[in-house]
């Protein structure tokens, strides 16, 4: 690729020019990201939101043959299934990736891959249903007595797996009798 640029009202057309001539096979990988400010994936409201995905496709004239391959990466916290789908095929993410000369594999972190297509020159649509997976926390406390002669020693350890939540800290609450002698 020489350069790039976006065009349109709604920016929506992506021009890419070739350093040269392209004959045989030629593959570009568009990487599009999108933040979704709706209120029923921001919080667990129990309710879905239906999201349209445009999929890109090359619009020259004269192509013989065009086909495409998309995948479709979301945080953990979404819980996310297709709702309308036409001309698409669905492959692993492996078949999605297949024949490309570099896997850049998932470039945002806090994302996993969900669904994965393939679909040709038709233009294919794609809508799916998102929702916000409520939190879960599980805890895990594992006590331990060391026994000494006239001494007998506690240690708690408390082991948080907080997932689908923003939540960075907990806390722990205690007797007031108790709190001197924690470590």
């Amino acid at each position: 690729v020489d350069s790039h640029r976006v065009e349109g009202d709604d920016k929506t057309r992506l021009i890419v020019s070739l350093s040269r001539k392209a004959l045989g096979k030629v593959g570009l990988l568009v990487e599009l990201q999108k933040r979704l400010q709706d209120g029923n994936l921001l919080a667990p409201t129990g309710e879905s939101s239906e999201i349209d995905v445009p999929l890109p496709r090359a619009s020259v004239e004269g192509i013989e043959r065009a086909a495409g391959r998309v995948v479709f990466y979301a945080p953990e916290a979404l819980r996310i299934n297709p709702k309308e789908q036409s001309q698409l095929r669905v492959v692993t993410q492996a078949e999605a990736y297949d024949g490309m000369a570099s896997q850049r594999g998932n470039r945002f972190s806090t994302t996993r891959p969900v669904l994965a297509f393939a679909y040709g020159k038709p233009a294919a649509t794609l809508s799916v249903e998102a929702q916000r997976r409520r939190p879960a926390i599980t805890a895990k406390q594992l006590l331990i007595a060391r026994c000494d002669t006239g001494v007998i020693k506690y240690e708690a350890r408390f082991v948080y797996d907080i997932r689908y939540s923003s939540v960075k800290s907990v806390r722990i609450d205690v007797p007031t009798e108790l709190s001197s002698k924690l470590h």
